[in-house]
């Protein structure tokens, strides 16, 4: 693990999952965002359960996150 984490915007569906197996695999510690939890998440892989409508903001999670990269999978995400 190279010691940089991504967070997957929309990452619990099939699209998002793979992302996220993907920069596990290239050695990310992949955090995923998303109204559900994932069915498909790994080992070393976080999840947070949220709604952006309903108080999270990107920047907030991102800066928890300590994020180096944000890949968007999600469908849409609404102006804040």
């Amino acid at each position: 693990m190279n010691g940089k984490q991504a967070l997957v915007l929309g990452g619990s569906g099939f699209l998002g999952s793979h992302v996220a197996d993907a920069l596990s695999d290239a050695g990310y510690r992949a955090r995923i965002f998303d109204r559900a939890a994932s069915p498909h998440l790994r080992a070393g892989q976080d999840m947070i359960v949220g709604d952006l409508p309903k108080g999270a903001t990107l920047f907030t999670i991102s800066r928890a996150s300590r994020t180096s990269m944000m890949p968007k999978t999600a469908r849409s995400i609404p102006r804040i």
